[in-house]
């Protein structure tokens, strides 16, 4: 009875979330990496952001219900992931230069909430970035 306002809210996310991330792309993945790291500490307080010497961990206001994650070294150092918490757990983004893909999969210890699958159907219909699920859960299967 109420599904079209669950699917409101997970498309109205949606739209939220692929405005940040290309708001992330543009403001901060464009940055050399200490520049990147000052900016995240000037912009954003102690409770919302975790900066380590090789990542950092970020929380808008407005959608607390994901985390960005930035890696300063290794293979991922020019790209972002973002990782859905609560209503969304299970969801994964992952944005490098061109390539956009998003994924709900269950966890070890948990199964990927609705929330999580359909957000990452909406991504991928209204934004371009490729579903990658089915992919994923085939791989962690024992």
């Amino acid at each position: 009875m109420f599904g079209f306002l669950i699917g409101k809210e997970i498309n109205d996310d949606a739209v939220r979330l692929n405005m940040l991330c290309g708001n992330v792309k543009k403001h901060f993945m464009t940055l050399p990496k200490n520049a990147l790291k000052e900016k995240l500490e000037k912009e954003f307080i102690d409770s919302n952001k975790s900066i380590r010497d090789d990542d950092a961990s970020i929380v808008f206001d407005d959608l607390p219900s994901f985390i960005f994650n930035f890696y300063f070294s290794g293979p991922f150092e020019d790209q972002f992931q973002v990782i859905g918490r609560g209503k969304y757990a299970g969801f994964s983004l992952h944005w490098a230069g061109d390539s956009k893909n998003s994924s709900a999969q269950d966890g070890i210890s948990y199964s990927a909430t609705g929330g999580a699958r359909k957000l990452a159907q909406v991504m991928a219909k209204k934004f371009g970035f490729i579903d990658i699920s089915r992919t994923m859960n085939r791989l962690m299967r024992p």
